[in-house]
């Protein structure tokens, strides 16, 4: 019950509260949505409640007690949110990391008025705290930042009129939408978008007959194939191999997660540069 109804008390009261001894103790309790591909998330986030233990900062009178699950695809991490909430009386959420669970535990929550913290959800929509108001994302790469970035380095290089290629893939769509509408916002032309299935090979994005589109109406190119720059490997060589890796096209690619060491396609496992691939990519930029 004490629980409870510290849930409902402004932080600052509840502080104060505790300090003067009218409440013993608050445990807070936080809901970490994961995500198997992410490697040692649940080990992170005990030691960085470790780390703040050791700052005081989390003592006997404020802790925090962490249930963390797994939680991406089929909505499961939705099942798990409303199941914390309702039953275990979670009253803050760190996750889930892909954006279709996000969107729906970000709004539960809004609803809810508990905090949620999105450390990997970039998609441009979360920037919208009329919906995901409780929302606060700590990805240092967002799609609003990256949509950003590419429209500044187009105006100032003065490229007005370009195409996308990009992959079906779900996050990669919905990233596109937030690209093509800050282009518009700044009378940037978009003369075509071509779509490529997000496991095409090479050989089956050439035989598509779709680059020959791209190179009758455009010299600039914006490929997006996925998170990270190994996935554009595919793209970027049907490029090459149908003479676009010319000084008469520029491709550029932004890309989400920024491991330069893992990310190179171009590295073999032994870390050995493979010139074909690296091929690939000349001219373009990352």
């Amino acid at each position: 019950m004490a629980q409870t109804l510290a849930a409902k008390i402004h932080p600052g009261l509840l502080l104060l509260l505790i300090s003067f001894g009218y409440i013993e103790a608050l445990r807070v309790k936080v809901g970490h949505i994961g995500n198997m591909g992410v490697l040692n998330e649940e080990s992170i986030l005990i030691m960085a409640k470790e780390q703040l233990e050791r700052d005081g900062i989390l003592d006997s009178k404020l802790q925090i007690e962490m249930k963390s699950v797994n939680g991406c695809g089929q909505f499961i991490g939705v099942d798990a949110a409303a199941e914390m909430y309702y039953r275990e009386n979670v009253t803050a959420f760190i996750g889930p990391a892909c954006a279709d669970e996000m969107d729906a535990v970000a709004k539960l929550a809004g609803v809810w008025n508990v905090p949620v913290v999105g450390y990997m959800s970039s998609a441009g929509y979360f920037i919208n705290k009329t919906i995901y108001s409780t929302l606060a994302r700590m990805s240092t790469t967002t799609a609003n930042g990256l949509a950003d970035a590419l429209v500044s380095i187009l105006r100032h290089f003065t490229l007005t009129t370009i195409a996308i290629a990009h992959s079906t893939d779900d996050d990669i769509v919905k990233r596109i939408e937030h690209i093509t509408e800050s282009l518009g916002k700044n009378n940037i032309n978009l003369v075509m978008k071509v779509s490529f299935p997000k496991d095409a090979t090479a050989e089956e994005i050439i035989a598509s007959g779709k680059l020959k589109l791209i190179q009758d109406s455009a010299r600039i190119v914006i490929v997006l194939f996925g998170s990270a720059l190994r996935d554009s490997q595919p793209i970027m060589k049907a490029f090459r191999q149908v003479g676009m890796a010319s000084e008469e096209y520029l491709f550029i690619l932004p890309w989400i997660f920024h491991d330069w060491g893992v990310q190179r396609p171009w590295l073999d496992e032994n870390k050995i540069e493979v010139p074909e691939i690296k091929a690939d990519f000349n001219g373009a930029i990352l």
